[in-house]
């Protein structure tokens, strides 16, 4: 994986917004950038108790996808298959944003943040509305 030029997403933002809005989607606002997180049960449940991302217990933070289309990329990748997956949705500000560290998973881009940074991130989220489920995948499907 590499990190692409911060740069990018400004630019990708301000193409996919307006097209976004058009179509009656919910975008990112000045105010807010949607991300999504693809957990399994387990991580689903203490997300959902919490209000928040948890620490990962293996050190590696926590990848968040930039667009829906990306989390179910992610979500019915191999990498995922067997288990049940669920897609969260949060906002959080721009400045929040800048806490994470854009990275490209096979031409699908993402923002990853590390466990340090988490605890400023979910107080975000909470003020941002919180974290909803999105969809929900079963193993069998």
């Amino acid at each position: 994986m590499r990190v692409p030029d911060r740069s990018i997403w400004k630019s990708i933002r301000s193409l996919v917004n307006p097209f976004a809005a058009a179509l009656g989607l919910r975008s990112s606002t000045p105010e807010g950038v949607y991300l999504y997180r693809v957990v399994h049960d387990a991580e689903l449940a203490i997300t959902i108790a919490t209000n928040g991302l948890a620490p990962d217990p293996h050190n590696y933070g926590k990848g968040t996808w930039l667009n829906i289309e990306d989390a179910r990329w992610y979500a019915e990748s191999p990498i995922t298959k067997g288990m049940n997956r669920t897609i969260l949705e949060m906002m959080v500000s721009p400045a929040s944003l800048g806490l994470g560290t854009p990275v490209v998973d096979a031409g699908h881009p993402f923002i990853h943040f590390r466990n340090e940074v988490l605890p400023v991130l979910n107080s975000d989220i909470r003020r941002q509305g919180g974290i909803r489920v999105r969809e929900s995948y079963r193993h069998d499907q």
